[in-house]
């Protein structure tokens, strides 16, 4: 009766045993799929990061051809009056001129509000990414302490089947 007794004693432990084997099994493919899900987003956020940089690149490269403009619209006044010397000819090509100058001032000034909204969205997107670091770093941590726990939830199993033979 004793062995019986005991017997049915280490039944039970070997099948609680099992059913938090389990559960631990259903936490280690949740955390799995944490990981995969912060995987991706890590990898979105790279993408955007890239994204970013090439339009802010694109914004200045725009800003320095803008830059350039007001050289070329003033080589060009140059050639026209040298080319013709009647002044309404000229202040017309120098109003002209201002106007385009204007113009390109504040395509500059828009383009460098863009830039300075590009780079705040890349810092925000850096920040982003080392917080989701983070996070994937604490979840491999939690991971890693699962499955330590499993393997001793194994070695209980074992210990226990061993002990029942």
């Amino acid at each position: 009766d004793r062995m019986k007794s005991l017997h049915g004693v280490m039944d039970q432990s070997l099948r609680a045993a099992r059913r938090e084997l389990s559960s631990f099994s259903d936490k280690e493919m949740t955390w799995r799929g944490e990981r995969a899900d912060f995987e991706a987003q890590i990898a979105q956020l790279q993408q955007e990061k890239n994204d970013e940089a090439f339009l802010r690149r694109s914004a200045e490269k725009e800003v320095e051809e803008l830059a350039l403009l007001p050289l070329k619209v003033s080589e060009q006044a140059k050639r026209m009056f040298n080319m013709n010397h009647n002044s309404e000819k000229i202040q017309r090509i120098n109003d002209e001129n201002a106007i385009k100058i204007g113009r390109q001032e504040m395509q500059i000034s828009e383009l460098a509000d863009e830039k300075s909204e590009l780079l705040k969205q890349t810092r925000k997107l850096d920040s982003d990414l080392r917080i989701m670091s983070l996070q994937f770093e604490d979840l491999k941590d939690r991971m890693k302490q699962a499955q330590k726990e499993i393997k001793m939830k194994d070695r209980e199993i074992e210990t226990l089947r061993a002990e029942s033979q």
